[in-house]
């Protein structure tokens, strides 16, 4: 029967018609039970397949495991992996990246979560126990892989040489870390020690940990620590009378005796030390507060009379140990003066960064026990608006012309300008006779290659006592507090002149020297004046002359960098520079000067001048 035209339409069927239909349907629903029976066992079916496939893979894998390659690496491979993942720092992402304000803060982990030498697993933290160990967080996850990892682990020494270790308020005490700490170091095996530690919690007194500094000192490689109170270092050190000075008894504590040479320790392997914080009320802690009230009851600091380089102590600061490997030293140490510091090795030093509250003569004397080892220095000077006294190399009368040396270079200067640029080198030599430091004054740092001084008030005095011959970068920061001397300009040319005549002299007696050296001055790359005192004075002559500054510049031709910032000077030596031929390798320059001058101007136009020549555009 066809139903074509009724599936078509909407007329109703006949009763034929629908008779037929019902038999239909009913033939269907048969049909479709039939098929849901062979649905249902087909689908179980699959489920025992699928259930049989992923057995086969699962063990097929397995096998696979066998003999994948990774189980045939050496175990030296493993460890290069093993460093790689402990030492390496991923890449955070821009938008994941904190802002600027926000301190980053490593991730937490317990006190012992890093595992200990002889636990099968590593142990749980304990509560309320938090600490910030970044290299100690990736060790305890890989220690957790498997135990074969953990011992492989436990076997690189080198992972457990160095640490770095950030404790904080709520964290415990330093005293309680102590022993975890040697038990990391305990891995290391023969290797030198290097820790990192840093500390906001504040600690008076921490005994176990100092005992533990001294105990190992002959495993120390490298001792950086930055912590509000440095106090808990007393035990390290000693106070030594002087020879004509008998110690009393109060000098020493109950049941404690003189230390003796044989009770000595030795820092043999110590390297770099570096102590960033300072003591508590101006250091209530033996032996600091010894000297320290020994110094403020005897003279004012404030006083006109007496500097501060006079407040000598009697007593001197001894390190229990010495530190022949030493050499690079940093303390950032505001609050506290180190002229007693009898302990440091200033001759054997590569690499010196102090800046503590010690007086313009004593930064000076430590420059002065320094040797020809020495290669960077940066010193940042105590404000101060006393004038430097008497240096114990010598008086500083040398350098207190000030007028006259400004004259002869606004002199300079004029007829400079008045015959077309043309300087001699006597005249040269005239301003900067009255400049020339006493034989016994004298500082040589032939090895200085860098030298940064940092909120200075007076230059000269300093400048006028060295003599760098292998001096590659100079930054100068002037403190804001002091009046600007007139006489820096031809301090700073002398010392040029002395450190060119010095490298001339190093170099004809060098038996590798092939070339005649004709340099006017040392190799200097890098030359940044910030003089600050200038700024928001009223300065009625420049601080540094146009002459000067040409004279600086006839003695600095390899200098790719120079940064000036100058609020008293005109600039019309930048017009000049160029028609000399000064300069030829300068590739950096920032100038920050009096913007309501026409000095701007002359700094556009030297630039694209510069700029135009090396474009060869004429």
């Amino acid at each position: 029967m066809d139903l074509a035209p009724l599936l078509q339409t909407n007329a109703p069927p006949s009763e034929h018609e629908e008779s037929y239909l019902l038999q239909r349907i009913s033939s269907l629903d048969d049909s479709l039970g039939e098929l849901d029976v062979e649905l249902a066992l087909a689908e179980q079916t699959l489920e025992e397949l699928s259930t049989r496939h992923s057995k086969l893979k699962d063990r097929r894998k397995g096998y696979a495991s066998i003999m994948s390659p990774f189980r045939r690496l050496p175990v030296d491979v493993w460890i290069e992996i093993m460093k790689f993942a402990v030492w390496s720092t991923p890449d955070i992402p821009a938008e994941a990246a904190p802002s600027a304000n926000i301190l980053v803060r490593q991730g937490i982990i317990g006190l012992a979560a890093a595992p200990t030498l002889t636990a099968g697993k590593a142990p749980e933290a304990e509560e309320g126990s938090a600490s910030h160990w970044p290299e100690a967080r990736q060790l305890s996850t890989l220690t957790r892989v498997s135990k074969d990892w953990q011992h492989l682990l436990h076997d690189v020494a080198i992972l457990w040489s160095s640490l770095e270790l950030h404790i904080y308020c709520n964290d415990f005490g330093l005293d309680t870390f102590a022993p975890h700490l040697e038990t990391w170091f305990c891995r290391s095996g023969q290797l030198p020690w290097s820790l990192k530690l840093l500390v906001s919690k504040r600690h008076i007194i921490a005994p176990v940990f100092a005992s533990f500094l001294l105990r190992n000192c002959h495993r120390w490689k490298a001792l950086k620590i930055y912590m509000q109170d440095l106090d808990i270092l007393a035990p390290l050190f000693y106070l030594e009378p002087s020879p004509e000075t008998k110690p009393p008894v109060w000098l020493m504590d109950a049941g404690e005796a003189p230390a003796s040479p044989k009770e000595e320790h030795i820092w043999t392997n110590l390297e770099q030390l570096s102590l960033d914080g300072w003591f508590t009320d101006s250091a209530q802690i033996k032996p600091f507060s010894l000297v320290d009230n020994d110094s403020n009851d005897s003279v004012d600091p404030d006083s006109d009379s007496e500097g501060p380089g006079t407040l000598h102590s009697p007593h001197s600061i001894r390190l229990r140990g010495s530190m022949p490997a030493l050499i690079s030293l940093v303390l950032d140490l505001p609050c506290q003066k180190i002229h007693s510091w009898d302990w440091i090795p200033w001759a054997q030093l590569v690499d010196l960064d102090l800046k503590t509250g010690d007086s313009y003569e004593d930064n000076v004397s430590f420059l002065a026990k320094c040797s020809n080892a020495l290669q960077r220095c940066s010193l940042v000077f105590t404000p101060s608006l006393r004038l430097p006294l008497a240096i114990t190399l010598g008086p500083l009368h040398d350098v207190t012309h000030g007028v006259a040396n400004l004259h002869i270079g606004q002199a300079l200067d004029d007829e400079e300008q008045n015959e077309g640029g043309a300087g001699s080198e006597d005249d040269n030599s005239d301003s900067t006779n009255s400049l020339d430091p006493a034989h016994d004054s004298a500082v040589r740092l032939g090895g200085l290659k860098e030298l940064t001084l940092k909120k200075i008030g007076y230059i000269a005095p300093i400048l006028s006592r060295l003599t760098l011959p292998s001096l590659q970068k100079l930054h100068i920061t002037m403190s804001s507090l002091n009046e600007p001397e007139p006489y820096l300009g031809a301090a700073l040319i002398d010392m040029l002149d002395r450190s060119g005549c010095a490298a001339v002299e190093d170099a004809c007696a060098s038996p590798k020297s092939n070339s005649l050296q004709t340099s006017t001055g040392p190799p200097l790359t890098y030359l940044m004046l910030a003089l600050e005192n200038t700024m928001h004075r009223r300065v009625v002559a420049p601080v540094i002359t146009n002459g000067e500054y040409l004279r600086i510049f006839e003695r600095t031709e390899k200098l790719k960098t120079l940064h000036i910032k100058d609020f008293s000077t005109d600039a019309r030596f930048l017009e000049k520079i160029d028609h000399r031929g000064l300069l030829p390798r300068l590739k950096r320059i920032s100038f920050v000067v009096d913007a309501s001058e026409d000095v701007p101007e002359r700094f556009d136009a030297f630039v694209k001048a510069r700029m135009n020549r090396r474009a060869g555009v004429s």
